[in-house]
């Protein structure tokens, strides 16, 4: 029973760092595009008012060579299709880094550290916001910050769907949370606690071994 306790303690303690909740899961998700797969946010994305987003993909980084984007942000035009591109992935020099963007105003791209992208596991972590018609983009690796993108949306209905190569990445969870609250965004420190697999196999260890002990009792 004490132990029982103590691994969904631990597991619980682990679980319970950051302020919003991320459902991870990358099933239900179809195919967007050839190579990749992504999921819809609410269209009122940083449409009018203050709107706030985390995504997160946890996944192993198979391929570096050449150029490809690992992870894209889309906004959609009011007539339904892309408007604002964001990609993010591998630059020239072998480091994690915004490789491509398209469709927004006054942007500002702030590179804060150089992470060297090679093959292995990688925790790639994107809090977004849009305040006042700006929308800021804080991107982690790792819980490292790597870069913040600044830019106006043109002519869009917001931010609606997040993606990965598959090409690139074999994604083992992802998530995202969005709302109109501050809650629905992470910093770069809280998407570094979020709970690896280990910690919830640990919580389900210790919640199953809780069940058999009452049941037995």
């Amino acid at each position: 029973m004490k132990h029982g306790l103590l691994f969904a303690l631990a597991a619980s303690l682990s679980l319970g760092l950051h302020a919003a909740s991320i459902d991870w899961a990358t099933e239900g998700w179809g195919t967007v595009g050839s190579d990749g797969h992504g999921i819809q946010m609410t269209p009122s994305f940083g449409l009018k008012g203050n709107n706030y987003a985390t995504f997160v993909l946890e996944g192993t980084l198979k391929q570096t060579g050449g150029y490809k984007w690992v992870t894209e942000i889309w906004g959609q035009n009011a007539g339904g299709g892309m408007q604002n591109y964001l990609a993010f992935g591998i630059d020239g020099s072998g480091n994690w880094g915004v490789r491509d963007n398209q469709g927004w105003n006054n942007v500002t791209t702030t590179v804060h550290n150089n992470v060297a992208a090679t093959a292995g596991e990688y925790l790639i972590g994107f809090s977004m916001k849009t305040e006042n018609g700006t929308t800021t983009i804080d991107i982690s690796v790792n819980g490292t910050a790597i870069v913040t993108f600044t830019g106006t949306l043109t002519g869009s209905t917001g931010v609606v769907q997040l993606k990965w190569s598959d090409v690139y990445v074999d994604p083992d969870r992802a998530g995202f949370t969005v709302g109109a609250t501050a809650d629905n965004a992470l910093t770069v420190e809280q998407i570094a606690q979020l709970p690896e697999p280990g910690a919830l196999a640990l919580l389900a260890l210790g919640l199953a071994g809780l069940a058999l002990r009452r049941r037995a009792a």
